[in-house]
């Protein structure tokens, strides 16, 4: 009788491997001989973001027996091509890697289709929604469907050059000059320019040049506005649990009323204005790409960007390797209070958690005949252990977002899976931590701008911003001229439906929950 036993577990384990292994040919066979193009912004097989589908392409060829075709397209044509693509039903492309931005375009025109129906379907690789932190959480979904699947996770932090943080004679110095100790590290803005100020246009690192205290790039047409709006919330958005007066920055959210040229903001870009005369002269043409390079060079102590710039640091002949340290983005201790029409004293600094950037994931186009299979190919990306490679490549400008992707003991990943990639251990460190800390500890949080015309709203604020720090106008000046073409755009849009929108894509409470 036992002897029977085990040789019926032995065939029932038999029937059920066979049935197993029947699922899985099943999967790639509906697959099998099928061509999908994804889209997303140029550079190669080692760029960034379109990178990593090159470096996975042959493996998940080689597994479905699909075909994977990669089109490049030029980061300010890639909103022309969907729409155009979408508008002439060409469906040349099956599915894009795009900016979360877009969502508001694309979406309300019927140009996406969402992921719901793929979600937890045990035929594609899984991975869990509920490991995306929240608020890349919102940037994934619109009016409660999913349409993106994550894949880089964006946020500003502050760098600086840690060694001649820490050099005994700077320190010195310093308080000297100052009357209190080197911040290490800054925790205001005021803290910043003082830095700027005293490592500016002298040789702080031995290397016969002279540096600078502050690198950032403010090229009209870039990316400019970014780089404003990361320091200008600390400025203009009162902490405390969203209503019409906390922690929201662009809009009011009862009437769309432009904030951008209230008085915080105004302060804002004055003290930009301020602080790039202790910078590298050639900020007003610098793009983000030659920021990476004056970094890798060691031209400038501080400055405030994406991760990227740790990641960049890692290249051959990088001088600052090893040497970055990463924190919250400064805070102020003074804040435009709106609601009170006054300015309000703080007992500690303003900082703000932020997801400015692309926030770039992947969507499918609603004109793809096979959006199983590129949501499969999606999926395949952002498993854990695939995602914890993509952010271990310092070329792919993958940044982490999901828990599970951090370094233990908060997430699964080893010290060991981003130094065979390149890294140095205290690098990769200090980005974990720091995007760590702003998550956790700021008291703001910058919601995220992603409604119909935000491209149009953002490279107007971007055209103010330039015309005041290259000379052309005042700050107040720039900023209500700015105001004034977000109501136009707001007013062309439909002013209500713009309301709704913006309300939903922040998360505003109704009235019943204010």
């Amino acid at each position: 009788m036992y002897r029977k036993q085990i040789i019926q577990s032995l065939l029932l384990t038999i029937l059920i491997i066979s049935l197993v292994g029947g699922v899985a040919l099943c999967q790639i066979d509906w697959m099998e001989g099928k061509t999908i193009t994804i889209a997303g912004v140029p550079g190669g097989p080692e760029a960034a973001l379109v990178g990593p589908m090159y470096y996975w392409r042959d493996a998940w060829e080689k597994e479905t027996g699909a075909t994977l075709k990669i089109a490049e397209i030029p980061f300010n044509e890639l909103k022309e091509k969907i729409v155009m693509d979408q508008m002439t039903g060409t469906g040349a492309y099956d599915g894009f890697i795009t900016h979360f931005a877009l969502y508001g375009d694309l979406i309300e025109s019927g140009y996406l289709r969402d992921i719901e129906d793929f979600y937890g379907d045990p035929r594609f690789p899984q991975w869990k929604k509920e490991d995306v932190l929240e608020p890349w959480q919102w940037v994934c979904q619109w009016k409660g469907k999913w349409y993106g699947v994550p894949y880089d996770q964006d946020s500003q932090i502050f760098w600086y050059y840690e060694p001649i943080f820490q050099d005994p004679e700077n320190k010195k110095k310093f308080k000297e000059e100052y009357g209190y100790e080197l911040p290490d590290p800054p925790t205001t803005w005021d803290q910043v320019l003082d830095l700027a100020k005293f490592f500016n246009g002298w040789d702080w690192d031995n290397d016969g040049e002279i540096e600078y205290g502050l690198a950032e790039p403010f090229k009209r047409g870039q990316e400019g506005n970014q780089y404003f709006i990361a320091l200008a919330n600390a400025f203009s958005v009162m902490p405390g649990p969203m209503d019409r007066w906390h922690n929201v920055f662009y809009f009011d959210p009862e009437t769309m009323e432009p904030l951008i040229n209230n008085p915080g903001n105004v302060r804002a870009l004055e003290y930009i204005g301020e602080l790039i005369k202790y910078g590298d002269p050639g900020i007003l043409e610098m793009t983000t790409g030659m920021l990476y390079d004056s970094w890798r060079n060691r031209n400038a102590a501080m400055c405030w960007c994406w991760y990227d710039i740790t990641a960049y640091a890692q290249e051959e002949g990088s001088l600052t390797k090893g040497k970055t340290a990463g924190c919250v983005m400064p805070g102020t201790m003074e804040v435009w209070d709106r609601q009170n029409n006054k300015w309000m004293k703080l007992d500690k600094p303003n900082t703000s958690f932020n997801q400015l950037g692309g926030n770039w994931h992947g969507v499918i186009s609603s004109l793809s005949k096979n959006p199983d299979v590129v949501y499969h190919f999606f999926s395949y990306m952002n498993v854990p252990e695939r995602e914890i490679v993509n952010i271990s490549l310092p070329w792919s400008s993958i940044q982490p977002g999901e828990k599970v992707t951090w370094l233990k003991p908060i997430g699964i990943a080893e010290m060991e899976d981003f130094t065979k990639g390149g890294w140095d251990p205290h690098d990769i460190q200090e980005t974990f931590d720091a995007v760590w800390q702003a998550y956790t500890e700021a008291p703001v949080r910058l919601e995220n701008l992603r409604i119909p015309g935000t491209w149009e709203y953002l490279d107007t604020l971007d055209a103010g911003i330039f015309d005041y720090l290259s000379g052309r106008t005042d700050a107040q000046t720039a900023l209500d001229q700015v105001a004034r073409e977000w109501n136009e755009i707001t007013d062309r849009l439909g002013r209500e439906t713009q309301i709704e929108l913006y309300q939903m894509t922040i998360g505003y409470p109704t009235v019943g929950e204010e």
